[in-house]
């Protein structure tokens, strides 16, 4: 993490570890919406029938120390989904 930081890389990880770790960006997925969603998906009637795609509940998370340091700004306002810590 940290060379790519030193490079003026921008570090993206998916979960909180990376966070942790310096990444300037992760995205965090949502583990209960997850499993609702597929509780939906088995309960329904075109289950088996056909394919049935959805996309994964999660939201990006910006790390603002991290960002500043590689000399970026946070675009205000955030679009939704989007968190700065």
């Amino acid at each position: 993490m940290a060379e790519t930081i030193l490079r003026r890389i921008l570090p993206i990880g998916y979960n909180r570890a990376f966070l942790e770790a310096g990444a300037g960006a992760a995205f965090l997925f949502d583990p209960e919406e997850t499993g609702r969603l597929a509780a939906e998906m088995l309960r329904s009637q075109r289950f088996g029938q056909e394919p049935m795609v959805r996309g994964a509940p999660y939201r990006l998370v910006l790390k603002g120390a991290t960002l500043r340091h590689l000399g970026w700004n946070v675009p205000e306002p955030l679009p939704q989904g989007v968190d700065v810590e």
